[in-house]
């Protein structure tokens, strides 16, 4: 089995993905509790605005990854060109997420309990997210470790 470092990169994108599917809403209880029910109302807007950016940025990631596999990536074996396929609509995602306007909760916090809280929510997304991504790299290094080493 080949190694390709774009091949471990989707794998630790997938991993982190699927983790944040299915990720526990642990402060999220207590952040909901703090706010008045405007302030509930713009959190959901704030969900369903980044919902939507998320998914143009799965849309434009789609539609790059197919122009790339048609035109750039000819010669490539086929898992290398999953592998490279998924790390570009991946990155895509991440590069319109952080660049796309957005409505940001902070903005009608009223209070330093609802900072605290919603900093905890931003942690806890932050750490599940970065861990799963590593988590998927190493499982992704010791397959293919384990596999070539039973050749």
């Amino acid at each position: 089995m080949v190694c390709y470092l774009s091949c471990s990169i989707a794998a630790g994108l997938i991993v982190a993905s699927i983790v944040m599917l299915f990720m526990p809403q642990m402060n999220q209880k207590q952040f909901l509790q703090s706010l008045d029910p405007l302030q509930k109302d713009y959190y959901y807007q704030v969900v369903k605005n980044r919902l939507n950016v998320y998914l143009l940025g799965t849309l434009i990631g789609l539609v790059v990854a197919t122009l790339l596999l048609v035109f750039m990536w000819k010669g490539k074996d086929l898992l290398q060109k999953v592998c490279y396929f998924i790390v570009t609509v991946f990155l895509s995602q991440i590069i319109i997420y952080t660049f796309a306007p957005k409505k940001y909760m902070l903005d009608k916090l009223n209070n330093q309990v609802q900072v605290q809280a919603w900093l905890k929510v931003y942690k806890s997304m932050m750490v599940w997210y970065w861990g799963s991504f590593i988590l998927g790299l190493v499982g992704y290094g010791l397959v293919v470790y384990g596999l070539n080493k039973c050749k």
